[in-house]
C-alpha cells in the first residue's frame, strides 16, 4: 500500500488500485517483475562472490547468475535452450525497450548521421528490424539488412510498405561481415551485453568489410561524468551497469570507456561525432573509418 500497488479506502478494506490492476492485465510488465525477481536479483546476491572466484574476469559465464544457477553456460545461451524463461525473458526486454526514452525516433531523427545520403545499411544485432523498419519508411531510398541469429530472425518479414527496402540475413556478429558494400553499419544496444575483450571482437569482425568513408553508427548509454548530474538522474543507469556486471560481466561505458574500446579495436576507427539527444537515454556514436 506505502507504494500504492494496493490501497485501503476505508479501515481493514483492501482495493486495487491502477498499479495492481496493469500487474494483473499486463503481460510485459509481469514478465518485466518475473525476470527481474528469477533471474537478475539472484545474479545480483552472488556477485562478489563470482568477482572472487574469477577476478578480473571478462568472461560472459563466469558471473553472479552463474553462481546462483549452478549453470557453466552465459545466461544468454542458457535461456535460448529454455523456452519458458526465454519467452519471459524477451518479453521483459519488449515491455522495458517501450520507455519513452528508448524511441527509434532519436536515431532516426538525427541529422548528424545524415540518414538521406546512405544507400546501404546493416542494422547488426537488429532482431526483427525495428530500426531498420523505422528508417526506410523515412528515407524511401536506404536499403537496410538486419543481421541476427538465425533462431531470433526465423520467420521475420519486413511489412508489405517497405519490403523492398528492408531485408533479413542470419549472421553471428563474431564472425567476419559478409555485406562489403554497405555505407554504414549500426549497433544499436549490442555492445553493452558484452565485456570489453568480447565487444572488441564484435568490432573487429566488422574491420574486413569497411573502407574509407565507411561508418560505424553505435546507439548505446554513455553513462555520465561525475557530479554532471543528480545521483537520482544516474541511479538507474548505474544500476544497469552493475546489472550487466551480474548477467554476463558485461558493462555499461562512459565516453572515456567507448573511446578505448573503440581504439583497442582498431586504430582506423575515428570518433567523428559524440551526441546526446535530449530525452533519449542512449547516445549516438558516429565512428568514422580512415
Amino acid at each position: 500500500m506505502t507504494y500504492h500497488i494496493f490501497a485501503e479506502p476505508t479501515p481493514g478494506a483492501v482495493c486495487h488500485t491502477a498499479s495492481s490492476r496493469l500487474l494483473a492485465e499486463n503481460t510485459g510488465l509481469r514478465a518485466w517483475v518475473a525476470n527481474t525477481l528469477n533471474e537478475l536479483l539472484p545474479a545480483a546476491s552472488r556477485m562478489v562472490d563470482a568477482m572472487e572466484r574469477w577476478p578480473g574476469s571478462q568472461e560472459p559465464n563466469e558471473a553472479g547468475w552463474n553462481l546462483a544457477f549452478g549453470n557453466p553456460d552465459a545466461m544468454f545461451a542458457a535461456l535460448g535452450r529454455d523456452e519458458t524463461r526465454a519467452k519471459t525473458f524477451a518479453e521483459s526486454m519488449s515491455f522495458f525497450e517501450a520507455r519513452p526514452g528508448l524511441a527509434i525516433h532519436y536515431l532516426v531523427d538525427e541529422e548528424a548521421i545524415g540518414w538521406g545520403g546512405v544507400r546501404k545499411m546493416v542494422d547488426i544485432g537488429g532482431s526483427h528490424g525495428k530500426v531498420s523498419i523505422g528508417l526506410a519508411r523515412k528515407y524511401p531510398s536506404i536499403k537496410c539488412v538486419v543481421q541476427d541469429f538465425k533462431k531470433v530472425i526465423e520467420g521475420a518479414r519486413p511489412p508489405d510498405d517497405v519490403d523492398d527496402q528492408v531485408s533479413f540475413m542470419a549472421h553471428d556478429f563474431f564472425n567476419e561481415q559478409p555485406v562489403k558494400d554497405a555505407d554504414l553499419y549500426l549497433l544499436r544496444w549490442v555492445l553493452h551485453d558484452w565485456s570489453d575483450q568480447y565487444a572488441i571482437r564484435i568490432l573487429k569482425a566488422l574491420t574486413p568489410a569497411l573502407k574509407p568513408g565507411n561508418r560505424v553508427v553505435i546507439n548505446e548509454s554513455c553513462l555520465p561524468s561525475h557530479g554532471t548530474m543528480s545521483l537520482y538522474q544516474q541511479r538507474f543507469l548505474r544500476a544497469t551497469d552493475l546489472t550487466m556486471k551480474q548477467i554476463q560481466n558485461a558493462r555499461e561505458r562512459d565516453e572515456a570507456d567507448w573511446k578505448t574500446l573503440l581504439k583497442g579495436a582498431d586504430e582506423r576507427f575515428q570518433i567523428c561525432d559524440f551526441k546526446h539527444p535530449p530525452g533519449s537515454e542512449l547516445a549516438i556514436i558516429i565512428v568514422g573509418w580512415q
